[in-house]
């Protein structure tokens, strides 16, 4: 192809004649936004959350980059060039709660998972049948913080976690 002559084409899709001076449209040369991927939130910086307080204190370790995108949590967390370290104090004291949102944002799921069959993942650290209530208070207390903190993504998840806990009778009424 060495040696073809390439005619440019104008607006109208006819050849621009010799002279005629070019006219191209200015098309805005908008970059898409970078692709986020996994690692990209698990690169510093990080941020300490602290849950509980004395004896009960219990500190995990956040990335900021997936914090962020929460209203709560990108309101909490001040941009600041002297400190590497920042630190959120949550004012809850379920290590479990928190453990389980985490893991949630983290992963898109957590423990138990919830099946394509519309059943809960077995766990052997739980029984089979809750009679204490306790399965059914976990789930309820996950669904709390994300209200608490303004996360709507996983309550629909949890409010359908607590209806597929088999539970007694007994169970249900120390959890209501």
């Amino acid at each position: 192809m060495q040696g073809d002559k390439v005619a440019e084409v104008g607006e109208t899709g006819t050849a621009d004649a010799p002279g005629e001076e070019d006219e191209t449209l200015a098309f805005s040369a908008e970059k898409p936004a970078p692709r986020v991927t996994f690692v990209d939130y698990l690169k510093p910086p990080i941020i300490i959350l602290i849950i509980g307080s004395g004896a009960d204190e219990t500190i995990l370790i956040a990335h900021e980059a997936l914090l962020i995108h929460f209203p709560f949590f990108a309101e909490a967390i001040q941009p600041d060039s002297t400190s590497s370290e920042r630190s959120i104090e949550l004012l809850v004291n379920d290590l479990e709660a928190t453990s389980c949102f985490l893991e949630y944002h983290y992963a898109g799921e957590y423990l138990p998972h919830k099946l394509p069959t519309g059943t809960l993942q077995s766990d052997s650290s739980t029984p089979a049948v809750d009679d204490s209530g306790d399965q059914l208070l976990k789930h309820a207390k996950v669904y709390t913080l994300a209200e608490k903190l303004g996360l709507p993504a996983p309550r629909a998840l949890l409010h359908s976690k607590i209806h597929l806990i088999t539970s007694t009778a007994l169970a249900e009424i120390t959890y209501a």
